[in-house]
Order: C-alpha cells, then sequence, then structure tokens
C-alpha cells in the first residue's frame, strides 16, 4: 500500500502546487477524492475476492459517517460544482466524496 498512499498523497500536493502556479493566470486546479463508490471496478473488487457486490457493499457502507456506498451521479454532481461559475473562488482545495469515511 506504501506506493499507492504515497501517490495520494503526491497528487493531493500536486494540485496544491499547480493551484499556486496557475492561480495568476485565472485557472483553478482542486482535487476530488471519492471513497467506495458503486462503480464497475468495485464491482470486480468483489468478484475478485469471491463475494458479490452486496456482500462487499454491506461490509464497507458502515465504514462511513452515511452508511451506505456512493454513486457515481454523487461524484458527478461535486465535479460539476467545482467546474462551474458557483465554485469560481475555490481552488487549492480538496472535496472529499466518502459519506465522511476520511474525517474518522
Amino acid at each position: 500500500m506504501v506506493t499507492y498512499n504515497a501517490t495520494k498523497g503526491a497528487i493531493l500536493t500536486m494540485a496544491k502546487c499547480l493551484a499556486l502556479d496557475l492561480g495568476q493566470d485565472n485557472i483553478r486546479v482542486n482535487c476530488l477524492c471519492p471513497g467506495n463508490i458503486k462503480t464497475p471496478a468495485l464491482v470486480n473488487h468483489a468478484k475478485s475476492l469471491g463475494k458479490t457486490y452486496d456482500e462487499v457493499a454491506k461490509e464497507l457502507a458502515p465504514l462511513n459517517f452515511l452508511g451506505r456506498i456512493g454513486t457515481a451521479e454523487e461524484v458527478a454532481a461535486c465535479a460539476a460544482f467545482l467546474v462551474s461559475d458557483d465554485a469560481s473562488f475555490v481552488t487549492g482545495a480538496t472535496l472529499f466524496v466518502d459519506g465522511g469515511y476520511s474525517a474518522k
């Protein structure tokens, strides 16, 4: 997990550095960090464990404050916000879309 986790940290820092470097050109850079989201990758992960998606979802859902798996539509809505004019003064930010998992 060291490589995976180090890469995640590097991406967060890179986004902040890019926000700093590109802000003068009115270019905003933010980082969107989804948690457990129902995607084909999660379904395939369940299969690789010899389990159904529902079994894995039942195990993962209690790990966040909202007690469920997120949807791709929820992540897309957050991405749409970040690229919208409503977020015109948001840069260098990290938005966790993980049901509160990272707040633990």
